[in-house]
């Protein structure tokens, strides 16, 4: 389902299709009705991603289990957990990104612990 969410956390009827505003997809949480405030940590991690990477992706994901995920221009997906330390998970994601150039990647994680890729 579909919905815009306010600046408050607060979803409201979706009123079209806006492609200048990203997208967060919630993998695994149940719906969240009009009217109700949609879960704060998925937003959370959302903002603090979305300053600190500084591009403008345009599908954000949430699950629970590996947090808040980009897709790369060049087709890797990147796991950053939630919104702690994002500046510094940013930071060793893009280092990574530079390191693997021309590799087939699947993942990058930086979420949690040492950062891994596969």
């Amino acid at each position: 389902e579909n919905y815009w969410v306010d600046a408050v956390g607060i979803a409201i009827v979706a009123r079209g299709v806006l492609s200048e505003v990203p997208i967060l997809r919630d993998l695994d949480a149940a719906p969240v009705k009009v009217g109700q405030r949609a879960p704060a940590k998925p937003f959370e991690a959302f903002r603090q991603l979305r300053d600190a990477w500084g591009e403008s992706a345009k599908v954000y994901e949430w699950s629970n289990g590996r947090g808040i995920a980009l897709t790369t221009e060049q087709g890797w997906k990147i796991y950053f957990g939630d919104a702690n330390e994002m500046l510094s998970k940013v930071a060793v994601a893009r280092a990574l990104i530079e390191q693997l150039r021309g590799k087939s990647i699947k993942f990058i994680d930086v979420g949690q612990g040492e950062p891994f890729y596969q």
